[in-house]
């Protein structure tokens, strides 16, 4: 629920050699979003311990939605793990009143912890797997491994099967998803409607693996505003 992905076209990349056969001028955007302890000073001067909602996103020329998901885990984890490490050993909890005074050091990104840093460094100089190539991260307790798969047809349709149909059909009816599939070959607008992200994200990606080998030729918008 609360992962989701998006795709947005970029007339300005540079096409390399490797991209060109995922789109090219395409990006991938596959995020995370959680609820992170902040501390806020009202008008009176008093803290107050808030909750705040907090999104990780990655941009990519590479489709691999789960390889990528499992990086941005990763990486969470050992940031979230050295928050607590700090918090832990803080010396600025007001325990009488629950208040935690000062996050100045406590509320640490990626880029200011070392396993992450190593982690992003490791994920970089990975490289891109071939079809039926596996790559593997090893980092202290992490392991994060991916086996690029093998299949007739683009990667993209192939890699969008693997991630978004199991996700979204699994919340679907079989007549629904004849349904859906009757409107998309009639080239209906569709509009899907949903408060997770995720799900929703992957019932509108879905539909180009399971068009194939024909093309949706009209607008894929995974994402729109509230007030649209």
């Amino acid at each position: 629920k609360n992962c989701h992905i998006f795709m947005i076209k970029n007339h300005l990349l540079e096409k390399s050699v490797t991209a060109f056969e995922f789109g090219g001028d395409i990006l991938y955007g596959i995020c995370i979003t959680y609820h992170e302890l902040q501390v806020l000073t009202d008008y009176k001067g008093n803290k107050h311990n808030i909750v705040a909602p907090v999104c990780f996103c990655l941009l990519t020329r590479y489709p691999f939605f789960q390889l990528h998901m499992d990086f941005l885990h990763a990486l969470l984890s050992i940031q979230q793990t050295e928050r607590l490490k700090r918090l832990v050993e803080s010396k600025e909890i007001n325990l009488e009143n629950h208040i935690i005074t000062d996050m100045s050091h406590i509320n640490v990104g990626p880029h200011q912890v070392k396993g992450c840093i190593n982690l992003i460094q490791k994920y970089y100089h990975a490289g891109v797997p071939k079809r039926g190539q596996k790559i593997q991260i090893n980092l202290l307790n992490t392991k994060i491994i991916f086996h690029r798969p093998i299949g007739q047809g683009a990667d993209i349709d192939i890699l969008l099967a693997n991630y978004c149909c199991l996700l979204a059909y699994h919340n679907l009816q079989a007549i629904d998803l004849i349904q859906l599939l009757e409107c998309a070959l009639k080239e209906y607008k569709i509009i899907i409607v949903s408060e997770n992200l995720a799900l929703t994200t992957s019932a509108v990606l879905s539909f180009v693996p399971l068009l194939h080998p024909l093309t949706w030729t009209g607008v894929i918008l995974p994402i729109l505003p509230q007030h649209l």
